[in-house]
């Protein structure tokens, strides 16, 4: 009889093993968990044919677990789309929040990876829903940071605004000082594109307050930049130079891109104060760097704006209107009053023959540019 049940516990085991989770997402899942991606993806790896060798449930998982790892790696792409699916609709419609807000929020990164802004606020918001009492103030704040972030690239300000502000909550409630000075400088950030200066200062300050008296200084870099952006906006360009300046110096020398954007900040703070010479030594700087060339689009386009608001706000910096690009620094003469450009050799020569100085300039007359 003894021998008959402990046969029956066995063969009920074995069941329970055949009928459980795979053993093998189980343990890509820990391994996740514990931030060994490649580790993971190696075991989920070892799993052929997953689509029909797992269990709903198992293969949802690891389709969501997979999508993760891509994109811890940055590897996100058209085809985790496509495994993604099928870990959105299984978990949310089995009511397992956890897993279904991890899929959106998986699925948010990718479209706003694929420039699917829309697509990403959608995703996003839906992540949100399944957050929604879950007491989960770590993922809340993430969500809430990235949807800001959606929201300032579609010029929804005031959504910048109101999420900026959820985030602040849920970092305040998970105790987290960086998060709230984050925050700080996203709702900051939100009202000064929304031209509303003075709660944008008032943001900004705050979070200056706050990096000193929580001992997050990494953060001063950021606030002094907003501070710069904000004063520069209320016509104070003085004040303004004076913080970007704290900026940049407090910056490793690493941090090229960003102190080559804080250099043309420079560049038009300069430019309003009258400081011309100064203004052209940064536009040298900004137009000389090899890191221009390795830009996207946008950037290549905010360098010629620099350039056209050189030539056409400053000083004018004669330019070779054929191959639009700024000529040697000797072939140029900068005055501090407008120029007419008499005459120069020809359209493709590297630098004009005359510029003499125009009182009363006509409209169109300025021309150093295409």
């Amino acid at each position: 009889m003894r021998l008959k049940s402990l046969i029956g516990i066995i063969l009920w085991g074995g069941m329970l093993v055949s009928c459980g989770p795979d053993n093998r997402v189980v343990l890509a899942e820990k391994l996740m968990a514990e931030k060994e991606t490649d580790s993971a993806i190696v075991v989920m790896n070892e799993i052929k044919e997953p689509l029909h060798n797992l269990s709903k449930r198992d293969y949802a998982l690891y389709a969501l677990l997979m999508s993760e790892a891509v994109h811890r790696k940055q590897q996100l792409n058209a085809a985790t789309d496509t495994l993604l699916l099928p870990a959105i609709k299984y978990f949310s419609q089995s009511g397992d929040s956890f897993y279904a807000e991890r899929a959106l929020y998986c699925k948010a990164h990718l479209d706003r990876r694929l420039n699917r802004m829309s697509d990403a606020m959608q995703s996003f918001l839906k992540a949100l829903l399944f957050l929604q009492n879950s007491g989960n103030h770590e993922q809340l704040y993430r969500v809430n940071t990235w949807l800001g972030v959606v929201c300032l690239n579609q010029e929804e300000y005031s959504g910048k605004v109101r999420y900026s502000k959820e985030a602040l909550k849920a970092a305040l409630d998970l105790g987290n000082m960086f998060y709230k000075n984050m925050a700080l400088c996203d709702i900051s950030t939100g009202y000064l594109f929304l031209n509303q200066l003075d709660s944008a200062l008032y943001y900004a300050q705050a979070a200056y307050e706050a990096a000193l008296a929580d001992s997050v200084p990494q953060q001063l870099p950021f606030i002094y930049t907003n501070l710069g952006s904000i004063y520069s906006q209320q016509g104070e360009p003085a004040k303004a130079l004076d913080y970007i300046n704290k900026s940049i110096a407090l910056r490793p020398a690493k941090d090229t891109v960003r102190i080559l954007s804080l250099y043309g900040v420079k560049l038009e703070l300069f430019g309003k104060l009258g400081q011309y010479d100064s203004a052209y030594h940064y536009f040298q700087k900004v137009i000389s760097s090899p890191i221009l060339l390795r830009w996207p689009m946008p950037i290549i386009i905010w360098r010629k704006y620099i350039i056209r608001w050189a030539v056409l706000q400053m000083p004018i910096l004669c330019y070779n209107a054929s191959l639009n690009y700024p000529i040697p620094y000797a072939s140029i003469v900068i005055l501090r009053k407008p120029l007419h450009c008499k005459s120069f050799t020809n359209t493709n020569s590297s630098r004009w023959k005359t510029c003499i100085g125009a009182p009363g300039l006509r409209k169109g007359s300025v021309m150093c540019i295409g």
